[in-house]
């Protein structure tokens, strides 16, 4: 994970004590911290060492202060207003809650740093986990979003990508309006050098479990305009570049080409069903095409697993020919009356994808 040399600089003590702990603790650790409040020994440390950001209050700006010494100089604003001297200066807002803050200064970082920030991971590490189905309304984001935040509880650092135009998972987890998963796409078509670093700057943290997310974009066509080659690109840079371990893809029900392709690239396959007539027909349809197009990976990495949403409980009717079962998950009536967007993870379903997934509360998993 990227580590910024941060550089803060206030009179009030009391501020910079409670900023520097926040930011020590904030999620993985992305700030190495350096703090003063007078400014006399803050132009002094300038002159012989240096910074990524240096965060200061207006007033301390000075003529012959070295800020060469740091790429990035934000102005720590508690007014509505600047002075025009100071106007070139991107500034932020001196009090909000410190993961505003925190992230508002790795987008500006992002923006105005003339170095490519590398992160040093193994990709091996990460494993990209997709969950599929060829039909609609069998469950499959409610499952996905559930495995994600089961992951996540279990300090198994993870990362939920929806490749769906319309997510619905905005109604599972908190929607942060201000910046959308659009935002990185824009910047994963303009090949942008510090991707990574917006992708620490955007992204949302479901606080009960520590998932992590975007919010849905804010216009599908967004989704749409993205090339098969540029997702290949973007999924690959993460998996090289974010520290991730988990990373879980909630697919649109298409059998496209980028569908094929992102399948493909995927560990693990969770392919759902229910015991509705098209659900069944559409998975033997699904499997039929992967034999007729000798799609033979993705015919063997598929995991089909019966998701009971319906209430049906009709297994034991259920029809699968050749395809083998890797197993049920029960109706779990707790989901028509979700509380605060969050899906129960005590409850039924989560108990039994987490014995399917291997996972003990508070553990990590072992594979």
């Amino acid at each position: 994970m990227v580590e910024l040399k941060l550089i803060i600089a206030d009179h009030d003590l009391g501020y910079i004590n409670a900023m520097t702990k926040y930011l020590s603790s904030w999620g993985k650790r992305k700030f190495h911290m350096v703090s003063f409040t007078n400014p006399v020994l803050l132009k002094e440390y300038l002159t012989t060492k240096q910074g990524d950001i240096l965060l200061i209050s207006p007033d301390w700006i000075e003529d012959d202060m070295a800020l060469s010494s740091v790429q990035v100089a934000v102005l720590l604003n508690d007014s509505d207003r600047l002075p025009g001297a100071l106007s070139n200066y991107p500034s932020i807002n001196k009090y909000q809650p410190g993961d505003v803050l925190g992230k508002q200064l790795i987008r500006i970082f992002s923006e105005h740093s003339d170095d490519e920030m590398i992160v040093t991971h193994t990709p091996s590490s990460t494993s990209l986990i997709g969950i599929y189905s060829p039909a609609g309304g069998v469950g499959k984001t409610t499952l996905a979003v559930t495995m994600a935040r089961l992951l996540a509880k279990c300090q198994i650092p993870t990362l939920l990508l929806s490749l769906e135009d319309l997510a619905s998972y905005g109604a599972m987890l908190q929607d942060d309006l201000s910046y959308h998963f659009s935002d990185i796409l824009y910047f994963v078509k303009q090949k942008h050098k510090n991707l990574m670093l917006k992708v620490e700057g955007l992204k949302s943290i479901d606080e009960p479990t520590g998932l992590h997310y975007f919010s849905p974009v804010s216009c599908y066509q967004d989704m749409q305009e993205v090339t098969i080659e540029e997702w290949v690109r973007f999924i690959t840079y993460i998996k090289e570049h974010s520290g991730y371990e988990r990373i879980v893809l909630d697919f649109d029900s298409s059998l496209g080409h980028r569908n094929i392709k992102l399948l493909g690239m995927c560990e693990q396959l969770m392919v759902l069903a229910n015991e509705q007539p098209v659900s069944i027909y559409k998975v033997k349809k699904m499997y039929q095409h992967f034999d007729k197009m000798g799609m033979t990976m993705l015919r063997e990495k598929a995991s089909l697993v019966v998701n009971d949403n319906t209430g049906c409980q009709g297994e034991e009717g259920l029809a699968m020919d050749d395809f083998p079962i890797a197993g049920h998950l029960p109706y779990d009536d707790t989901l028509n009356t979700m509380r605060d967007q969050h899906i129960n993870l005590e409850g039924i379903l989560a108990s039994s994808l987490k014995e399917y997934l291997g996972l003990t509360s508070g553990e990590r998993d072992a594979n």
